[in-house]
C-alpha cells in the first residue's frame, strides 16, 4: 500500500509541475526534465514488484499457458507503462492550456509585446535530445517587465499581428525581420506569464 501511495505521489507531483509551469518558455527544458524524472520514479515504484515477479518464469511454457507466459514477461509491463507515460505528458499539456484559458477569462489587461527573437530549449532523453523552439517576447505588466514566449509553430500562425512602430501616422518600411515588432497581447493580472495575442 505504501509503495502504491509513493508511486502515485511522485506521478501527481510531476503532473502538477507540468500543468502549472509547462508554459514557461525559458524554463521549458527544466520543467520537462523534472516532470519526466518524477514520472520515471513514480512508475518505477509502481511496477518494480511486477517486474521482479515477471522475472520468475520457471515452470511456465508458452504452449501450455500462453497468456500467463506473456504476463510473466518484463516487456509486457513496459507495454502497459509506455501509453500511461505518454498519457501523463499529454494530460500535463492539456491541463496547462486549461489553466491558461481559466486565468485569461478573469482579471486581465492589455499591453504591447515586443518580439526579441527565437530561442531553443532542449533536454536529454535517453540517447537523444528533445528540442523546442520558442518566440521570445518582452512585455510590460503592472508587476514589471516579463520575458515570456510561445512555441514557434503557434507564433508562425499569429506573426501577422506583429507590426512595426508608427511614426507621424506612417508605418516604417516593411522588412522581413520581425525583431522589435510589436503586437497587442492580453495577459492575466494574477499570473502575467499567461498571455495570448489579441487578434
Amino acid at each position: 500500500m505504501n509503495r502504491l501511495l509513493f508511486g502515485i505521489f511522485f506521478l501527481s507531483i510531476g503532473l502538477c509541475i507540468k500543468a502549472s509551469f509547462g508554459h514557461l518558455a525559458r524554463k521549458w527544458a527544466t520543467i520537462e526534465t523534472i516532470s519526466m524524472l518524477l514520472y520515471l520514479i513514480g512508475f518505477t515504484i509502481l511496477v518494480y514488484k511486477l517486474i521482479t515477479k515477471s522475472e520468475n518464469r520457471k515452470g511456465i511454457e508458452f504452449n501450455k499457458n500462453p497468456i500467463k507466459w506473456i504476463l510473466k514477461r518484463p516487456f509486457f509491463v513496459y507495454v502497459l507503462v509506455i501509453p500511461m507515460f505518454i498519457g501523463l505528458i499529454w494530460t500535463g499539456e492539456f491541463l496547462n492550456k486549461k489553466l491558461k484559458n481559466h486565468y485569461l477569462s478573469k482579471e486581465i489587461a492589455e499591453t504591447q509585446a515586443t518580439f526579441v527573437g527565437f530561442e531553443e530549449q532542449s533536454f536529454l532523453v535517453k540517447y537523444s535530445r528533445k528540442s523546442e523552439q520558442f518566440a521570445i517576447l518582452n512585455y510590460k505588466t503592472k508587476s514589471g517587465i516579463i520575458t515570456q514566449g510561445m512555441k514557434k509553430e503557434d507564433f508562425e500562425k499569429q506573426k501577422k499581428y506583429f507590426k512595426s512602430e508608427t511614426k507621424s501616422g506612417n508605418k516604417f518600411p516593411a522588412i522581413e525581420n520581425l525583431k522589435n515588432k510589436k503586437a497587442t497581447i492580453i495577459y492575466s493580472l494574477k499570473y502575467p506569464s499567461f498571455f495570448k495575442i489579441k487578434e
